[in-house]
């Protein structure tokens, strides 16, 4: 048996319209995080699929991500004992003046959630 890189990524996805698109691309992505589109694409009406996916105004990212907490959130409460990971890191880029779009500063704050 093969083992998935992400054998145990789940999404909600039932909810969201484009169901299977969606898994399709997460699963290409996931398994190439890596590589480009072009790259990672069998060919070029692939790649171009995943494009239009991505710029079709019905695909909405805060219903993609709202279906996903709706399921990390059930599985996290079936569980006794959920260990969250955090980490918070500062991101600096106003000092590269040679580099225009990147003069900016953030400081995200990752969560991983791992169960017993």
């Amino acid at each position: 048996m093969t083992s998935h890189p992400f054998q145990c990524f789940r999404h909600g996805i039932q909810c969201f319209c484009h169901g299977r698109r969606l898994r399709q691309t997460l699963e290409i992505l996931a398994e190439h995080p890596t590589e480009t589109i072009p790259q990672l694409s069998a060919s070029a009406s692939n790649s171009q699929n995943i494009y239009r996916f991505w710029a079709n105004k019905r695909v909405n990212p805060d219903e993609i991500l709202a279906s996903h907490r709706a399921s990390v959130l059930a599985r996290v409460n079936q569980q006794a004992v959920v260990l969250a990971i955090q980490d918070t890191t500062d991101l600096d880029f106003t000092s590269l003046n040679s580099n225009a779009p990147l003069n900016w500063s953030a400081i995200p704050n990752a969560l991983l959630a791992v169960r017993l």
